[in-house]
């Protein structure tokens, strides 16, 4: 299986780890990019930002917020630090490629109209 991560006018292929680690490397200077504050961590927002440059369209802040709140617990997501921006990458994928997978789905069962039968929803 292979990961892909866009950045600006860069691409990267391969393992998801690999892909990773060498998008941190070459890039660790991206989170001080969204640093507006330079206060070394960056808003829900600022990480939708950054994470719609590497897959577009990206998820909703409200996404964002709750893979937060899922690195950190529940009310304590709303901003992001330097040390954990691996893991909520990697957080913010496993989201999005739900949210396509979900589409996906629909897609298969959708008829011609767009809609699904209530059965198939089940």
């Amino acid at each position: 299986l292979l990961y892909t991560i866009k950045f600006e006018d860069h691409v990267l292929l391969g393992p998801c780890e690999a892909v990773m680690t060498t998008f941190l490397s070459r890039f660790g200077d991206v989170f001080d990019m969204y640093d507006d504050l330079l206060c070394g961590e960056i808003s829900a927002q600022a990480l939708c930002n950054l994470y719609r440059e590497m897959r577009h369209p990206g998820v909703r802040v409200a996404q964002v917020e709750a893979g937060l709140e899922t690195l950190y617990g529940e009310g304590l997501g709303d901003a992001l630090e330097r040390e954990d921006l691996e893991a909520a990458l990697e957080e913010l994928d496993r989201r999005y490629f739900l949210l396509k997978d979900l589409v996906w789905e629909f897609q298969i069962l959708a008829r011609p109209d767009g809609l699904i039968e209530e059965k198939d929803a089940k």
